[in-house]
């Protein structure tokens, strides 16, 4: 009897899969890329903090955009590792760099956060059209704000685009850019049904009146994160956002992360999902319990064998899919490699979000972690 519900319920997760692949996942396959009409005048900003050497190794890349009239800001946010010196000599050399120092989170109580240098940034910006990234990302090629602009429009005031880590050997290395190409797929499929979630703060674009319009991020100035994740959960709707797919539109970053780094900023992001609005929350949870049913019963059902010719094409079905889906994410952004053990990426990376997503109900995280 229990091994009958446990397939009944097997039946359940493969459908609503399906159904994820089918009618949400397979928009990305029919994303097409903006021409663009016209190159209004765009500020960059990126923010650093004691990150000398990211900036001097990426800080390059975004001067040397080819684009007609751009800016870039710095946000100095409380350094002290010489990045005022180092940036003080750049803005001799690039007319179009500027540097807004933040010295209040030196205080104790907004010694993290990225939030109010944001806020400076955008509030000293020249033009209305803002694009973000961090010290320890670069665009991948030169047409970087070319592309991300010329998605915006009248309508689409948010742009979400795709930002990753540069390939280096390792299996950490491997399941975070599987874990980057996963919440992509996640994010960019949902945008293009109209329900945006998951924005990458190192490559993002939005507009200064929307920023404003919504008064920035006081909802949630009380979280150090969110600056990408919840200003966006908050600000979008139906019509007013859209993604940029575009392999020139990435983002790269090189970043060197350890397991316990990533832990605990994955801790830190599920304890920032609870404040995402209700619909996101559901896609999030549906996507994931479905997926868990799935991978964890088709064994179970093989052992038992109930039912092997449905259960073989249903599981059949849904990986082709998946492959079908998961080709078109990496023909965007150059990881055709993790094609080839797929299965194992994914079905290793649910395990660690649930371990990690069941440990904040035993070890709380703060609000400032």
């Amino acid at each position: 009897m229990i091994i009958e519900y446990l397939f009944y319920i097997f039946l359940v997760a493969t459908v609503i899969q399906l159904l994820y692949h089918v009618l949400i996942f397979i928009r990305i396959w029919f994303y097409k890329e903006s021409e663009p009409v016209n190159y209004k005048p765009v500020s960059v900003i990126v923010s650093s903090k004691n990150q000398l050497n990211d900036l001097r190794s990426n800080l390059i890349y975004f001067l040397d955009q080819d684009y007609p009239e751009f800016e870039v800001i710095i946000i100095n946010d409380a350094s002290s590792d010489g990045t005022d010196d180092y940036l003080e000599e750049l803005e001799k050399k690039y007319d179009h760099l500027k540097v807004v120092t933040n010295k209040i989170q030196e205080n104790d109580r907004f010694n993290k956060g990225k939030k109010f240098g944001i806020t400076l940034a955008i509030k000293s910006a020249l033009h209305d059209t803002l694009l973000f990234s961090d010290a320890d990302s670069y665009p991948s090629s030169n047409q970087w704000i070319k592309k991300m602009q010329s998605s915006f429009s009248s309508k689409n005031q948010i742009v979400l685009a795709y930002s990753r880590l540069e390939k280096r050997k390792g299996l950490l290395n491997r399941l975070l850019r599987y874990e980057s190409l996963y919440e992509g797929l996640l994010s960019f499929s949902c945008t293009l049904c109209g329900f945006s979630l998951l924005a990458q703060r190192r490559n993002l674009g939005y507009d200064r009146a929307l920023f404003f319009s919504i008064n920035g991020f006081f909802s949630h100035l009380n979280l150090s994160r969110g600056e990408a994740k919840l200003f966006v959960d908050e600000a979008s709707n139906l019509r007013n956002t859209t993604v940029c797919l575009s392999p020139e539109g990435m983002t790269l970053s090189n970043k060197h992360k350890s397991y316990l780094e990533w832990f605990s900023d994955k801790r830190s992001d599920f304890h920032l999902a609870k404040r995402l609005r209700f619909s996101s929350l559901m896609l999030l949870r549906m996507n994931f319990f479905s997926q868990f049913s799935f991978w964890m019963l088709f064994p179970v059902l093989l052992i038992y064998q109930i039912d092997m010719d449905l259960v073989l094409l249903v599981f059949t079905l849904r990986f082709c899919l998946q492959y079908i889906v998961y080709w078109k994410m990496c023909k965007f952004t150059n990881e055709y490699s993790l094609l080839w053990f797929l299965p194992f990426y994914e079905i290793s990376l649910m395990l660690i979000h649930l371990m990690l997503s069941l440990s904040t109900f035993i070890k709380k995280v703060h609000d400032w972690d």
